[in-house]
């Protein structure tokens, strides 16, 4: 097959350390490949480009979720290539492009915005095939690759990765017994298991890992025989005979949550982990869901407590400055947040986000704080409030001589530095707090009981009585 250089390879194998199993993590660093902000898509791209180039094409075409970085990767090989690019995106056009799509218009691509949701794969592979005539009838002779460059092509890249693994595994003076990754549209995966293939012909029996695929697409290639028969059409174009079975493909549905490019706690948290742990940045809504079924797994003691686990950093990067208002806000429940005793010495409130969690400084702060009887407020020097209360009844304030009466459901606004007395009305009441220093921050409190607008801002603290807080659609 004819291949363009356009990754920088061999990638990284970094020493992750332990697991809470006592098994070692090791990380494959494929968010390091080079091409446009890197990532696993480059080592298909090699093979995919190749091949366009090889053929005589004057364009390329491809398709993806609205944050795609398969497509932000093939706009940068066609910016290299000096080869015109056609993206076709899920979603509306936004007000400002972000994350993969402003460095994928930076890279020279025509950006096409479909208004399709990011799981309809059927309407936008459909979109790509419409577009391909389209340029195919202005004589632009296009190149059109699938959703994740997942043909049997582009998984040579990954059949060759295999090998690079073994490689540096034994230069390291260990065997790997699984490799972990984020799978959807299959070509990583099917790569993967070729490469397995390949190695198990050529001896026998030599120990080779297990190839874990953690699902996290529907209606995409999540299923064992649709892998397999990638994998064999792979090995074909490898001139190899020997056959991948079913057995020789694992894919763990298990950590998708509701569907593709929706964020879960479980994701939220293991790239919280692996940022903390290693410095590795996963986005949330992709390489983190296979992480965290790495962490899921390992916590079952799927792996035991002394095996080698590789986990594939398939990139994502530029998606966390796109879906940033989602990450790194862990779900806490009451007991969990930090204890600030009030000032005053009357009680104690418990934070729930802050400027500077956890210690003094601030110049915001939101906070939960029960009152159980009739009290003087703590004095906050330059500080405004907003307060909500979020159990019990009705509480007035003496606030420097004014009242203010604060009621379930209604936000009371007062200065933080002006002598307040507060008076219970029908017993201890549970409020929630919004303090900003005057001139340093802003912030709204909005109660919601339905469906509401909130006001354009740069954070949205969420507190909820309730099961589930959903944002445009998204649940957080």
């Amino acid at each position: 097959m004819s291949r363009i250089t356009l990754a920088t390879l061999p990638t990284p194998l970094e020493d992750g350390g332990e697991l809470a199993s006592g098994s070692r993590l090791w990380v494959k660093r494929d968010d390091l490949t080079g091409l446009g902000a890197g990532g696993n898509k480059a080592r298909k791209l090699e093979f995919l480009c190749g091949d366009a180039v090889q053929n005589g094409a004057k364009s390329l075409v491809t398709v993806g979720a609205a944050q795609s970085n398969h497509c932000r990767m093939t706009a940068a090989a066609g910016a290299r290539l000096g080869l015109p690019t056609h993206l076709v995106l899920s979603g509306k056009k936004p007000n400002r492009l972000e994350g993969n799509q402003l460095l994928s218009q930076m890279f020279g691509a025509t950006l096409h915005h479909t208004g399709l949701a990011d799981t309809d794969w059927a309407g936008l592979e459909k979109f790509r095939a419409q577009l391909t005539q389209q340029l195919v009838d202005r004589g632009e002779m296009p190149h059109s690759i699938p959703i994740g460059g997942s043909t049997a092509i582009g998984a040579i890249g990954y059949a060759l990765a295999f090998d690079e693994i073994i490689e540096q595994c034994s230069i390291q003076n260990f065997s790997a017994d699984a490799i972990v990754f984020t799978t959807s549209s299959g070509g990583t995966h099917a790569g993967l298991v070729a490469g397995l293939v390949r190695a198990r012909a050529l001896d026998p029996l030599k120990r080779l890992p297990k190839i874990i695929g953690i699902g996290v697409a529907k209606g995409v290639a999540l299923s064992s025989r649709s892998v397999t028969d990638l994998a064999n059409e792979t090995l074909t174009l490898l001139g190899e005979t020997s056959r991948a079975t079913q057995g020789d493909v694992t894919i763990d549905p298990n950590y998708m949550g509701s569907d593709y490019a929706v964020a879960t706690q479980a994701a939220t948290d293991a790239a919280k982990w692996a940022a903390h742990r290693g410095a590795w940045v996963l986005d949330a809504v992709y390489s983190a869901k296979g992480f965290s079924g790495l962490l899921g797994l390992d916590a079952k003691n799927e792996f035991g407590s002394s095996a080698n686990i590789v986990f594939i950093h398939t990139g994502g990067l530029p998606s966390i400055f796109a879906n940033h208002k989602f990450c790194f806000m862990p779900l806490q429940k009451f007991a969990e947040h930090f204890q600030a005793p009030w000032p005053n010495g009357r009680g104690t409130s418990y934070e729930i986000a802050s400027q500077t969690p956890g210690v003094a400084g601030w110049t915001w702060r939101v906070a939960i704080a029960p009152v159980i009887e009739d009290c003087d407020f703590s004095h906050f020097e330059n500080i405004h409030r907003q307060l909500l209360i979020i159990s019990g009844g009705e509480m007035v304030l003496d606030v420097g001589g004014e009242t203010v009466v604060c009621q379930p459901g209604e936000v009371a606004e007062f200065a933080g530095d002006i002598p307040t007395t507060a008076k219970l009305v029908d017993g201890p009441i549970v409020d929630l707090n919004l303090m900003t220093m005057r001139g340093k921050a802003s912030g709204k409190m909005t109660y919601v009981e339905h469906p509401g607008a909130l006001t354009k801002c740069e954070m949205i603290v969420a507190v909820s009585q309730t099961a589930e807080i959903t944002v445009d659609g998204e649940s957080i």
